[in-house]
């Protein structure tokens, strides 16, 4: 037993900070295991609603199973790929940081296209607009399918393959090509009018892309007077009709042509 009044102090001190620090570990816990709770009941909710549409709409076992494992892809990358727009903190951020922001992330990914690097260099603020306002990343669950052969596509998009893999098969008689971080996919999108896709771009296993719009990006760079791109096009178009049907194809590579 504590002699003296210092001993006492200490030994009270010491009680105090350890009770602290259990009251502090045990709400920690039950906070934590709380939050799982609370996680865990919304996604059964979320898979019995989905299971009972299912049900109640005759749809096949096989195709449901697809489904549901699709839906449970795609929970499973919203919590570890966060989408943006739910990122509440990024809604009081300054635009122009933002415009920062996209710049540094996508820009190395456009860059394995030459014309989006060297369009960086004569039109450095039209590029970090695309960035900012023409971007988004999406997920691709295994056995998912980004266009069909023959397909005209109601948002025209251009794509590059961040992670996982992608297969595109022209003919039903070809073999498969895996698409690399070296190929860029479909970007004839952006340059002709009612482009129609040549092959079918399916996913393995699950993948992620980072998806261009055709559409936005368009809108963005007519507002610039650089007619680089103009030129690009019209040059894009002629090597285009130039070349032998077999040999165009929805994926690309580097080429010196351009």
């Amino acid at each position: 037993f504590p002699d003296t009044t210092l001993k006492r102090i200490y030994v009270c001190l010491a009680l105090c900070l350890t009770f602290t620090l259990q009251i502090w570990f045990v709400s920690f816990i039950t906070t934590a295991m709380t939050h799982l709770e609370i996680i865990s009941t919304r996604r059964s909710a979320q898979v019995s609603a989905l299971r009972r549409y299912l049900n109640s709409n005759n749809v096949p076992r096989d195709v449901a199973a697809k489904v549901e494992k699709n839906s449970q892809h795609c929970l499973m990358q919203q919590e570890k790929n966060m989408p943006e727009e739910q990122v509440e903190l990024l809604q009081y951020v300054n635009e122009s940081v933002l415009v920062d922001m996209h710049f540094s992330m996508y820009m190395p990914v456009l860059s394995r296209n030459p014309f989006f690097r060297c369009y960086g260099a004569v039109n450095l603020d039209g590029m970090r607009k695309v960035c900012h306002a023409a971007l988004s990343v999406a997920a691709v669950a295994k056995d998912g399918c980004l266009f069909y052969r023959g397909e005209k596509t109601l948002k025209p998009q251009m794509m590059f393959l961040v992670s996982g893999t992608l297969e595109y098969q022209k003919r039903e008689s070809d073999e498969p090509l895996a698409v690399t971080n070296k190929h860029w996919i479909a970007e004839a999108t952006l340059w002709l009018e009612d482009w129609i896709h040549l092959g079918t771009l399916k996913a393995p296993e699950n993948a992620r892309v980072v998806v261009l719009s055709a559409e936005k990006f368009q809108e963005i760079i007519t507002n610039f007077q650089s007619t680089w791109a103009r030129k690009y096009a019209f040059r894009f178009a002629a090597i285009l009709n130039d070349t032998g049907v077999d040999t165009i194809s929805d994926i690309s590579e580097y080429s010196r042509e351009i």
